[in-house]
C-alpha cells in the first residue's frame, strides 16, 4: 500500500483495517463465493429463444417472441444456494458473474467469441462446448435474421462507411468516428413502474391482457391492429408466472434438502413467498423486494436492456411495506438491510458482455448502470428522503462491490442530513453515491412534454440518463460523436491521419488558406454538422428496422404508455415522450483545439495556420514551442471567458442543429454528453489535435476539463459547466462530471462540510450530474504496479464504479491521470 498522508476509508480496508463486518457475514460469504468464479458467457437464453424462433418463422413477431420468452421462462436452468441466498432468481444455473447472449442482436458478430477470454478489455470465457452450440445452432439462424444485420444493409453508404468503414461486410468492428450501440443492444437502460408491478401482480396484468383482447375482437380493425399484442402481452404473463413457479418448486426442494434447521425455515419462507408471487402482488416488504428482483431477470431475459435496467426509486417503492412491517414486528431494520445486501450480489452476477470486441471498448471493465434511486421529491414537490433513504446508503457503505449504482436525486431543498449521509459515503472513495440535480432536470422534462407531477417522479437510469415512469418510450440504442475526429476532420480537410487519404467527412478546404477565425470556424461547423447529420440518418434507419426485429410483450405490458396505444416498446408508441440522444465523446477536447485556434493563430497570431498544420502533421515533433503555445492557450474548466465563450458557441452548434431537425416520428434530438470508456479508443484514431494533445492520447472525458488543465479550483470548474451550456435550449440532456477529490481535501468533519457546500453550489448551478473519485494517486499507481494487492479496489469510471483491475491499461491511465482537487 501506498504511503499518503490520508487515507481514505477504502484504501484502509485494503489493508485490512476498519472495515465493520458484523452483520454482514451472509453477504460477504456469498460475495467470496462469487467472485471465486470466472466471467463467463451463459448461452442457453439464446440456444433456447433459437429453437422457438426457428419453429414459429412466418408468425406475427409479437407473438413469436412471446412463445420463445415462454420457452426460455419453461426451460431454463433455475439455481438456489443452498446454503445462504435470501433473494432468489438467476440469469444462469449457477452461481457466479455471468453474462447472457442475445444473438438476435449481434447475428454477425457471433463468430468474434472464439477467443473471447483472450480480449484486452472485458475478457470472458466460452467454452468450447458453448462455442460448438453458437456456431452449430444459433449463428446460422441469426446471420440472415439478426437486427445488425438487417440495420447495417439499409444504411446510406456514406453513413455506413462513417461507421463501419470500407468493409461492406463488416456489420460489427467500428471505426470510432461515429460510434452506434445502435444494434448492440434492445434497448437502452430502463426503469419500468415497479410499483405498480407490486400491486397488481402478474395476474392483474394478464387480467387486463384478456379483458383487452376480448374487447378489441368486437371491431375487426381493432383487432387486427391490437390483436396480436394482447395475445402476446398474456402469452408473456405466463411466461413470467412459469418462471417464479420453477423457483417456488425449487425452492421447495431445496428446503426439503436443508439439514440446518435455521436455513429450512428460511428455505421454506423463500418457497411461500414463490407460490404467493406466481400469480398475487407483494404482500410485505419480502415478497415486494423479491417480486422486484424477479422482475429484473424477466425483463433481461425477455432482451437486451442496454448495459442494466434500471432499480427505480427503492426508497419509495418499498417504503410503504417497510414500514407496515416494521411496525407489525414482521421486520427488523437489520432484516431489511441484509435483504438489500442480498439484492445487491444478485445484481451483481448479471453481467453486460457485447459480443463485438470494439463495441466493449466503449463500455470497458463490464459497465453496469442499474441504478438504485434515492432522496428526491415526491410527486407533490415535498422532499422524499426517508429512512429507506439512509438504510440503503449503509447497506453500501463499505460493502465490497460495486453493484448497484447508487444515485442519490438532491434539490434546494434536500435535508442537511442526507447530504451529509452523501458525502460521508463518497469520501469512502468508492465512488458512490453520483448525484442527480432536480433542479436542473425536473423543469427540463416539463420543458419536455411531461407533466410537473411526472417529472418530480423521475428516476435515474444508465450512466448519467433519467426516465419518465410509463410515459416515456424511446429505448432505441443512439450514437456517439468523435469531437476529437470532428477537430481533425477541421484541420485535415475532412481526412484522418490515422485512415491515411480516404475522405471522411467534408472536403471543408485547406486549413492554411484560412484567413480570418471566422473562415476556420465555419468549416468546423460544415464538419461537425456533418458528423451529426449521419448520426440522424443512422439513427432512423434504426428506428425503421428495429420493430421489423425485436419485440418485447411483457416490458411493453409494464409501460402504461405501451398498454394505452396497444403497441411494442421497440416501435414508435403516439402520445409518449420520445428523446433521442446524441452523444459527444471529447467534449472539452474540441473546446480547448477551437479556442487554442482562434486564441494563437487568429488573435495573438503567434505562429501562422501554416505552422499549426505542419506541427500537427508532425505529432508536435520538432515543434514544441508551438505546442507550449497552444498548451498555454485558454482550457475550459478554469471559470475563463475566453474559454467558455468558445465553448457556448461549440454547444450552439450541437443546439442549432437539433433545434431543426427530428427523429422519424417526430422525436426530439438532444445533445447528450455520456463518453462512458468511449473516450479512450476514440483518441486512438485521432491524430494530434490544436489544444496540444498528441496523437492516439485518449480525449477529453464527459464534461470534464482536459487532463491535467483543471487550474482554478473545484468551483471553477462547476462554473465553467454552467457557462458553456445553452440553458435556453430544450434540445440537451444528461451531461456527466467526474471530480476527483484527494482525500486530504476531504478529511474529517472540516472535509465533509466542504464537500457538501460543493455539492450545494453544483445544485444551485442547475448542473445536471456529478459524481467523485476519492483516491490518492499513489495507490491508484500502485494498483497498475501491483494489480495482485488491489483486486478489491474500486474506483469511479463514468456513470459507474467499477473495480480498477478489470479496466485495461489506457483506461487505468486516464483515471489516474485526472485531475486531483482539494476542496
Amino acid at each position: 500500500m501506498a504511503t499518503t498522508s490520508v487515507l481514505t476509508p477504502q484504501e484502509q480496508w485494503l489493508k485490512g483495517e476498519g472495515l465493520d463486518i458484523e452483520g454482514r457475514e451472509r453477504a460477504l460469504k456469498i460475495n467470496e463465493m462469487i467472485r471465486e468464479q470466472p466471467i463467463r458467457l451463459d448461452i442457453n437464453r439464446a440456444r433456447l429463444f433459437t429453437e422457438s424462433m426457428k419453429e414459429t418463422d412466418g408468425e406475427n413477431l409479437q407473438i413469436r417472441w412471446a412463445k420463445a420468452f415462454l420457452h426460455v421462462t419453461e426451460n431454463i436452468p433455475v439455481y438456489i444456494e443452498p446454503d445462504y441466498e435470501l433473494i432468489v432468481g438467476k440469469m444462469t444455473g449457477t452461481l457466479g458473474r455471468f453474462g447472457t447472449l442475445y444473438p438476435e442482436n449481434d447475428g454477425p458478430a457471433l463468430l468474434q467469441l472464439k477467443n473471447a477470454q483472450d480480449r484486452p478489455t472485458n475478457p470472458f470465457i466460452v467454452t468450447d462446448e458453448d462455442y460448438e452450440t453458437i456456431v452449430e445452432e444459433i449463428y446460422p439462424y441469426w446471420i440472415d435474421n439478426s437486427y445488425a444485420k438487417a440495420y447495417a444493409q439499409a444504411l446510406p453508404e456514406e453513413t455506413r462507411k462513417l461507421i463501419f468503414g470500407e468493409d461492406k461486410n463488416n456489420f460489427s468492428v467500428q471505426q470510432f468516428v461515429v460510434s452506434i450501440s445502435t444494434t448492440i443492444r434492445s434497448s437502452l437502460n430502463f426503469n419500468f413502474d415497479i410499483a405498480e408491478l407490486l400491486h397488481r401482480g402478474v395476474r392483474g396484468y394478464r387480467d387486463e391482457a384478456i379483458a383487452r383482447l376480448e374487447e378489441c375482437k368486437i371491431d375487426p380493425a381493432r383487432y387486427v391492429k391490437e390483436g396480436a399484442f394482447w395475445e402476446a402481452s398474456i402469452i408473456a404473463c405466463d411466461a413470467f408466472s412459469a418462471l417464479i413457479r420453477r423457483y417456488a418448486e425449487a425452492a421447495h426442494a431445496t428446503a426439503d434438502a436443508a439439514v440446518d434447521p435455521v436455513r429450512k425455515a428460511e428455505l421454506q419462507l423463500i418457497a411461500d413467498n414463490c407460490d404467493w408471487l406466481v400469480e398475487n402482488p407483494a404482500r410485505d416488504f419480502r415478497t415486494a423486494i423479491q417480486l422486484q428482483w424477479f422482475q429484473q431477470i424477466i425483463a433481461r431475459l425477455e432482451q437486451n436492456v442496454g448495459s442494466s435496467l434500471g432499480n427505480g426509486r427503492m426508497d419509495q417503492v418499498l417504503w410503504p411495506y417497510y414500514q407496515k412491517d416494521l411496525e407489525s414486528g414482521t421486520l427488523t431494520r437489520a432484516e431489511a438491510k441484509e435483504l438489500f445486501e442480498c439484492y445487491w450480489l444478485n445484481i451483481s452476477q448479471i453481467v453486460t458482455m457485447p459480443v463485438s470486441e470494439s463495441s466493449g471498448r466503449l463500455f470497458e471493465a463490464y459497465a453496469h448502470f442499474e441504478t438504485v434511486t434515492i432522496g428526491g421529491q415526491t410527486s407533490e414537490g415535498k422532499d422524499a428522503t426517508n429512512d429507506l433513504s439512509y438504510l440503503i446508503i449503509e447497506s453500501k457503505s463499505g460493502f465490497p462491490t460495486h453493484y448497484p449504482d447508487l444515485a442519490a436525486r438532491v434539490h434546494s431543498r434536500s435535508p442537511e442530513k442526507f447530504l451529509f449521509a452523501c458525502a460521508e459515503t463518497i469520501k469512502e472513495g468508492q465512488g458512490f453515491p453520483k448525484l442527480y440535480n432536480d433542479e436542473e432536470i425536473v423543469p427540463l422534462y416539463v420543458q419536455k412534454g411531461a407533466t410537473m407531477a411526472e417529472a418530480l417522479d423521475y428516476a435515474p437510469a444508465g450512466c448519467t440518463e433519467a426516465r419518465i415512469i410509463n410515459r416515456e418510450t424511446y429505448i432505441n440504442g443512439g450514437a456517439a460523436m468523435n469531437l476529437g475526429a470532428i477537430v481533425e476532420l477541421t484541420m485535415n480537410n475532412g481526412r484522418l491521419h490515422r485512415f491515411g487519404e480516404r475522405q471522411i467527412g467534408l472536403e471543408t478546404g485547406d486549413p492554411r488558406t484560412f484567413e480570418t477565425f471566422e473562415e476556420f470556424f465555419n468549416a468546423y461547423r460544415a464538419q461537425h454538422e456533418f458528423v451529426m447529420r449521419n448520426a440522424c440518418i443512422q439513427q432512423s434507419v434504426g428506428d425503421v428496422i428495429k420493430p421489423t426485429k425485436l419485440a418485447a410483450p411483457l416490458s411493453s405490458l409494464f409501460v402504461g404508455a405501451c398498454r394505452d396505444a396497444a403497441v411494442d416498446l421497440n416501435d414508435y408508441v403516439p402520445d409518449s415522450i420520445r428523446e433521442i440522444f446524441m452523444d459527444n465523446v471529447g467534449y472539452a477536447t474540441l473546446i480547448d483545439s477551437v479556442a487554442a485556434v482562434k486564441k494563437v493563430v487568429y488573435d495573438d497570431k503567434a505562429i501562422t495556420m501554416d505552422e499549426l498544420c505542419d506541427a500537427l502533421d508532425a505529432n508536435f515533433e520538432g515543434h514544441e514551442v508551438a505546442r507550449q503555445l497552444l498548451l498555454n492557450a485558454p482550457k475550459y474548466g478554469n471559470d475563463d471567458a475566453y474559454a467558455d465563450e468558445i465553448g457556448y458557441l461549440v454547444d450552439g452548434v450541437e443546439a442549432d442543429f437539433l433545434a431543426t431537425h427530428r427523429g422519424l416520428h417526430g422525436e426530439l434530438l438532444t445533445n447528450r454528453i455520456v463518453p462512458v470508456t468511449s473516450h479512450v479508443p476514440a483518441g486512438m484514431v485521432v491524430g494530434a489535435t490544436p489544444d496540444g494533445r498528441l496523437a492516439g492520447e485518449y480525449l477529453s472525458e464527459g464534461t470534464s476539463a482536459s487532463h491535467g488543465c483543471e487550474k482554478s479550483g473545484p468551483t471553477a470548474v462547476l462554473v465553467s459547466n454552467r457557462n458553456v451550456k445553452n440553458a435556453g435550449a430544450k434540445e440537451r440532456a444528461a451531461r456527466l462530471l467526474n471530480i476527483k477529490l484527494s482525500p486530504a481535501g476531504v478529511a474529517g468533519d472540516a472535509g465533509t462540510r466542504h464537500l457538501v457546500d460543493f455539492i450545494h453550489t453544483w445544485c444551485d448551478l442547475k448542473l445536471w450530474h456529478v459524481q467523485f473519485n476519492v483516491i490518492n494517486r499513489e495507490t491508484l499507481v500502485e494498483a497498475k504496479t501491483h494489480p495482485e494487492d488491489y483486486k478489491d479496489l474500486i474506483v469511479r469510471v463514468a456513470g459507474y464504479s467499477a473495480y480498477f483491475n478489470d479496466l485495461s491499461d489506457r483506461m487505468k491511465d486516464e483515471i489516474i491521470e485526472r485531475a486531483e482537487i482539494d476542496l
